[in-house]
């Protein structure tokens, strides 16, 4: 894995008010569940079959 893999993971997570150091210390497994986790809560929606986000439906 990359120095980078998950990088911009940790940066939504930072930018949604997540410490610095809690944010860049997760692993991979938990910083990617709270991402989504975060993103579903904001109503974006997230195919697990896919792995990846479904396109937001225009309002």
């Amino acid at each position: 894995m990359s120095r980078r893999a998950g990088l911009g993971m940790r940066l939504q997570l930072v930018k949604a008010g997540v410490p610095w150091d809690t944010a860049f210390g997760l692993d991979h497994a938990w910083a990617f569940g709270l991402t989504v986790a975060m993103g579903e809560a904001e109503g974006d929606s997230y195919d697990w079959e896919a792995l990846r986000w479904r396109e937001r439906k225009k309002r």
